[in-house]
């Protein structure tokens, strides 16, 4: 169960955001519903034999100019560094963690979250490009949130988004996020 919180407990810049609606994330077994059918979404560190899809689906222009962390192009040893840094950084600090996004055992993007400069818990995500439209954008945010949660961050979160990139700030709203102003970056 989630710790309950108030309004100004989730940001997102870029368009930035501010509060927290009082509902439940994913049940307890991670399942959701979209579209009459049980989809399981889940989030889970990248094991070394999916690195390489991985690196497929960010090595994507579309994908890089809308993250403020991902170069195009992409090689291997990016993704590596990457995801065994970040993994070793989670293992030592505790205040950040990056995950694969999984449906059906099928990695569709990731997501992490991270300190902000400002003592903020900021969220970020993906999905491959051949799996947009399909709500997993929304369920993985959700579950990110939740994440952060469980894992100790009682803080206000905070998300960016592209201004070309609406459905990312759909995403963000549908999830409790409210614009709270523009950043340049």
């Amino acid at each position: 169960m989630l710790p309950q919180f108030t309004a100004g407990d989730l940001l997102y810049i870029g368009i930035r955001a501010i509060y927290w609606k009082r509902r439940n994330i994913l049940n307890d077994f991670g399942l959701s519903i979209i579209k009459g059918q049980v989809m399981e979404l889940i989030l889970k560190p990248v094991p070394p034999e999916d690195y390489e899809a991985y690196r497929v689906m960010i090595d994507n222009p579309n994908i890089a100019r809308m993250t403020g962390s991902i170069p195009h192009p992409v090689d291997l040893a990016f993704v590596v560094e990457r995801l065994e840094t970040r993994a070793k950084e989670e293992a030592e600090l505790g205040n950040r963690a990056e995950r694969g996004i999984y449906v059906g055992g099928t990695l569709v993007g990731g997501a992490l979250y991270f300190p902000s400069e400002q003592n903020e818990c900021e969220i970020g995500y993906f999905i491959g490009e051949s799996h947009w439209g399909k709500g997993y954008a929304t369920k993985a945010a959700e579950a990110l949130v939740r994440l952060a949660r469980e894992h100790g961050f009682t803080g206000k979160l905070v998300a960016q988004h592209a201004k070309d990139n609406p459905a990312s700030g759909r995403v963000l709203e549908k999830i409790g996020f409210e614009v709270v102003g523009e950043s340049v970056s």
